[in-house]
């Protein structure tokens, strides 16, 4: 293989829309490995800047320009086979640095394709586990994150001893898996209905399994989790998701009880500029606690709330229990009404009423006055319609 600096001659495709993004490289290994996007790897000034001599392009978008490029045609799709391709880039990779070269590899945003094919490098040179070569890699690129159908290639790549073929046992077990295992975690998506877009969420179905948790909440870029008894999270979360859990008993037909810390967690975490899924079995709680969040933070009514709702899951319908849970917590969140001038001549007329009662008596007046403090306001304007005139009002004025 012949070393040379990268020709910025080299015949270059028609670059698509989304290449037009400014070039983003990182060096991964000092002059040795870097970690780029489509625009990296087709802009000349920076493959002369970092020296490159070889490209490795993981994507459909950036035809082989002779032999020092090693181009593999995959989609950024979890359920396209990158597997089967990883001993052919190891091979190249390591040739190339074994004389000397500098290597890039990219897809169109350098973060899911070129990163495993990256992290399946490290693997198999320097034994490390996928989820030790992907942490290391993200050191040096935060960005990278491989989808769910490639990370569980990775496992399978090891498992086939870091030579995968049609022929080999762990190799055709992942295929007859992986279309299963994709829809299942593709399903999640399906099931997480966007509430208020790029903001609050709410689903039904967590996946039990830590992997595909952590990558759903990476997708979504949740950065709060709110569950609701009964719920199903797989432990442990990242350490990065902010997660409040509120146990409602399953049989529990009171769901008000929970919405005010709800609606305080959901009201906190978008204000900071974050991100919430609202998750629960039952999807009637999940939507009760987004209701009562939707109604505080609009000041807007029950069908009004339901109706945001309904926009976003179409199947659902407001049941009896989301109803009453509502209109009971928006009862239970009438403001009361500040003092005003009129408290003064409230008091005034409910001492005057209460001490003609009573006659006018000094030892009777404190009495008047812890009365007037423990009497419910209801009361005290009954009393004042039925309160004549007194002596003492009347010497007053």
């Amino acid at each position: 293989m012949e070393i040379k600096l990268w020709c910025c001659t080299a015949k270059l495709s028609p670059t698509p829309p989304l290449a037009m993004a400014s070039p983003s490289v990182d060096e991964i290994i000092s002059s040795q490995i870097f970690l780029a996007n489509l625009a990296a790897a087709q802009s000349c000034s920076t493959r002369e800047r970092f020296g490159i001599t070889h490209i490795v392009s993981v994507c459909l978008d950036y035809p082989s320009t002779g032999p020092n490029h090693l181009v593999i045609p995959v989609n950024d799709c979890e359920y396209d086979d990158l597997l089967i391709h990883l001993p052919e880039t190891c091979s190249f990779i390591e040739e190339a640095l074994s004389q000397g070269g500098r290597v890039l590899i990219h897809c169109l945003m350098g973060v899911s394709r070129s990163t495993t094919v990256l992290a399946a490098y490290f693997m198999k040179t320097r034994l490390l586990s996928a989820s030790a070569a992907i942490s290391f890699i993200r050191k040096r690129r935060p960005c990278v994150q491989p989808n769910y159908g490639f990370l569980k290639q990775l496992d399978a790549f090891q498992a086939c001893g870091y030579a995968p073929a049609t022929t080999h046992p762990a190799y055709r077990l992942w295929k007859r898996k992986h279309k299963q295992d994709a829809a299942q975690f593709l399903n999640y998506f399906l099931d997480t209905a966007a509430i208020l877009p790029k903001k609050l969420f709410l689903n039904s179905d967590f996946p039990s399994d830590s992997l595909q948790a952590e990558l759903l909440l990476y997708e979504l870029e949740v950065t709060h989790l709110l569950t609701i008894g009964p719920a199903q999270v797989a432990a442990p979360l990242p350490t990065s998701i902010t997660h409040q859990n509120i146990d409602i008993p399953p049989d529990s037909s009171d769901h008000s009880f929970c919405l005010p810390s709800a609606s305080a967690f959901i009201r906190d975490a978008l204000g900071s500029g974050g991100r919430v899924l609202v998750h629960s079995l039952l999807e009637a709680r999940a939507c009760v606690a987004v209701g009562g969040y939707l109604m505080t933070e609009r000041q807007i009514s029950v069908e009004d709330a339901a109706k945001v709702i309904q926009d976003a899951l179409p199947l659902f319908s407001p049941s009896l229990h989301f109803t009453r849970a509502l209109t009971s917590f928006q009862s239970s969140s009438v403001p009361k009404s500040p003092s005003s001038s009129n408290d003064a001549d409230f008091m005034v007329q409910a001492a005057t009423s209460l001490m003609s009662e009573s006659g006018i008596d000094l030892r009777a007046f404190s009495d008047v006055l812890v009365a007037i403090q423990l009497q419910k306001p209801s009361v005290k304007r009954a009393k004042l319609a039925q309160a004549p005139t007194s002596p003492i009002a009347t010497a007053a004025t």
